[in-house]
């Protein structure tokens, strides 16, 4: 066999083996992903019409400038996770006056970015 033949056959089984052995962590026991999966199932769990105590239960604001509207908050476990959620007062139509009971209108998806610093 030539050299060229030699390397295109090993060329050829790598790129068909080494996915398996690649990808073959079994993913429930990812620890370093737990973190992330309790921000991702903390958020999910906050829907329009649920307070900001709610959102506190597990998020704390972040620093920076912030309004009572729309408000940044980090995830009190791992803190470069980040969600935006902008809420309205107890009365529908009526600004947030960042109360406990102040209601959700949306919330993003989790992100990931530094915390904010005063």
């Amino acid at each position: 066999m030539t050299v060229v033949r030699r390397f295109v056959l090993s060329a050829a089984l790598m790129v068909q083996f080494l996915p398996q052995f690649t990808f073959a962590q079994d993913k429930s026991s990812c620890n370093d992903c737990s973190v992330v999966q309790q921000a991702l199932f903390a958020a999910k769990r906050l829907d329009p019409g649920k307070t900001r105590a709610d959102v506190e239960a597990n998020f704390e604001m972040d620093g920076g400038f912030q309004t009572t509207d729309t408000v940044r908050y980090v995830f009190k476990n791992c803190r470069a996770i980040q969600i935006l959620v902008r809420f309205e007062g107890d009365e529908p139509g009526k600004p947030a006056a960042a109360l406990p009971t102040d209601r959700i209108v949306t919330v993003s998806r989790p992100y990931l970015e530094y915390q904010a610093m005063d």
